[in-house]
């Protein structure tokens, strides 16, 4: 959850779905306040200690008020995140689903996760990460010494991401993207304004926290 400022001194109910192959007892469920690059040091409060799992999928909950952050140093990229502690000495898959963090007391509802549209759901990871596709494209003649054209992202990121990629091309010398902020990136190649054939790859976009 961007921002370590989000929920600070309030009361919050986390809610997971979980199961494990053996029964067991989750050590611990515990969130963290993580003050970014610069910032005061992680703050961690529990949530739940050894709460009870099976291989059917078992609700886990608890209410807790979070630490307020009154006198912290918030440095860039701050977010706060849950933690679950899988069952000690057990093998197999650990399954999470509708995992929530909602203000308040929700222990009265049957369940506080909101689902969303697969559409929404998949703006707001690109908005972290994204991998943006070429098939054989073609850019005609540059202008010049080079040849860049620009792309948009799909969606716009939270922050100028880092680019990496591996683009080729069937005709022309290399291409390399660069320039990237949050709404895009430049592409091509300097020194050269030849044309460039079946440019192929994809360039990735990073910025997560």
């Amino acid at each position: 959850m961007e921002d370590v400022r989000t929920l600070a001194g309030k009361t919050v109910t986390v809610t997971a779905y979980v199961r494990h192959a053996s029964a067991g007892n989750l050590p611990q469920i515990y969130l963290s306040q993580n003050f970014g690059i610069g910032g005061s040091a992680t703050v961690t409060t529990v949530v739940l200690n050894n709460a009870a799992i099976s291989s059917t999928w078992t609700k886990v909950q608890g209410v807790l008020t979070l630490p307020d952050i009154s006198g912290k140093t918030v440095g860039a990229n701050s977010f706060m995140n849950v933690n679950i502690r899988p069952p000690l000495n057990a093998l197999g898959d650990l399954d999470m689903s509708r995992i929530s963090i909602v203000e308040g007391d929700a222990t009265a509802e049957p369940d506080p996760f909101c689902p969303r549209h697969i559409q929404q759901e998949m703006a707001l990871c690109e908005r972290y990460y994204e991998v943006f596709t070429f098939s054989s494209v073609h850019i005609g003649p540059g202008d010049g010494t080079h040849n860049f054209q620009q792309a948009i992202w799909h969606t716009q990121k939270r922050l100028a991401p880092t680019l990496s990629h591996n683009l080729s091309v069937s005709a022309g010398a290399g291409v390399s993207p660069s320039l990237g902020n949050i709404s895009g990136f430049r592409y091509g190649r300097g020194g050269n304004n030849a044309a460039i054939s079946g440019l192929t790859g994809s360039v990735n976009g990073d910025a997560e926290l």
